[in-house]
């Protein structure tokens, strides 16, 4: 494995000032531009996948930046993993960064401090184990009954729309309690018996999805994997789901400057035309907008005893802000590019499909709305 991308010497904790961002982004933009083959990214089957998330690991260390040093990662803070998370929004990296090297990582991560813990996590890290995380948001998303306790559990039931769920070497099977609450997290091992999944066809095909069926299937309980220590990992899953959110709302807009400077009507480039320029102008608001919102989310999310009510809240309006901006910016991204911007040919139609799609996942934007309203003003439903 190779150095890390900064030296253990930064401050986990401590913001980043613009020079360390532009010093991170930079090896990682090209490093994940050549790793997936352009932008967007083309990585067209799992085994051209697999060989890039190694190298993900391998060549860069991207996958426990925020992962103790003890066991095995760079041991920085989030702001670091949200650039990262940033890069790989902007190329459509169809790899479960997200998924595996955030969202799962933080539940372990956060999990109670021992030896399972630290393989699972050593592994994950350097590559060999990628894990998804199952959880059962509203009744429709499935259910799940949990017979035994501790290293003997048995699970029985279905979880629906599970992100890189098909593939995921380790699946972390949230349960939850009679108030709809998270519990505990289940660790069941791909090769398990009575487990079944099934591809689901979905909007976005960069982001698969599975629906995954237990069926006494063995699973083994992951240390104090308290219903606290879940929210807070998937508070951060969220706000650095908000960050590749930026990063291809971003994207849409550079690519679509790009196209109003070369493409020319009447005579002159359409980006002379003062209607294209405003809209343009709009576009770029709303992405630094959005990005304002998730660093500072970003730094909220980084402090080692943030409060959980101000970290929900962070979450949640990075999350709503980010998602509904990058909906909006690759929707008129589309209308921009004219005629081409509709056809399949195009990548436009990507990015739109995975900002509509992001906007479903891990709780969507209504959700992080009704989540702030009720924050300030209570639940008065």
């Amino acid at each position: 494995m190779t150095a890390p991308v900064l030296g253990p010497a930064a401050d986990a904790t401590a913001p980043l000032a613009e020079d360390e961002r532009e010093e991170l982004r930079q090896p990682v933009a090209r490093f994940l531009e050549r790793l997936g083959g352009g932008v967007p990214a083309v990585l067209p089957d799992e085994q051209s996948r697999r060989q890039a998330w190694l190298g993900l690991a391998q060549e860069m260390d991207l996958l426990g930046i925020s992962v103790p040093v003890e066991q095995g990662g760079q041991g920085l803070s989030l702001a670091h993993t949200a650039v990262v998370s940033e890069q790989v929004g902007r190329l459509l990296l169809p790899l479960p960064y997200l998924t595996s090297a955030c969202w799962a990582t933080a539940v372990v991560r956060h999990s109670d401090d021992g030896d399972s813990r630290t393989d699972l996590l050593s592994r994950m890290v350097t590559g060999e184990v990628v894990a998804a995380v199952a959880e059962v948001e509203e009744p429709e998303s499935g259910e799940l009954v949990v017979e035994g306790s501790g290293d003997e559990c048995r699970l029985t039931g279905t979880v629906r729309f599970v992100p890189h769920g098909l593939s995921a070497d380790v699946l972390l099977v949230v349960v939850r309690d009679a108030a709809g609450g998270p519990s505990s997290v289940l660790v069941v091992d791909g090769d398990a018996p009575g487990l079944r999944r099934t591809e689901l066809e979905t909007l976005d095909p960069s982001r698969p999805q599975a629906q995954v069926h237990v069926d006494g299937t063995p699973a083994r309980l992951l240390p104090d994997s308290s219903g606290t220590a879940y929210v807070r990992a998937r508070r951060e899953a969220t706000v650095l789901l908000a960050a590749e959110s930026v990063g291809g709302a971003a994207e849409c807009v550079r690519a679509t400057a790009d196209y109003a400077r070369s493409r020319r009507q009447f005579g002159q480039p359409i980006g002379a035309f003062q209607a294209v320029q405003h809209r343009l102008a709009d576009l770029h608001g709303d992405v630094e907008s959005a990005r304002a919102v998730v660093e500072w989310a970003v730094t909220v999310a980084s402090a080692p005893d943030v409060d959980p009510a101000e970290l929900s809240a962070a979450a949640a309006i990075a999350g709503a802000r980010a998602g509904e901006a990058y909906a909006t910016v690759a929707r008129e991204a589309i209308h921009l590019h004219g005629g081409i911007g509709f056809t399949w040919e195009h990548s436009a139609h990507r990015y739109f499909k995975r900002a509509l799609a992001d906007r479903q996942l891990l709780g969507g934007s209504g959700a992080h709305r009704r989540h702030v309203a009720a924050s300030l003003f209570g639940d008065h439903r």
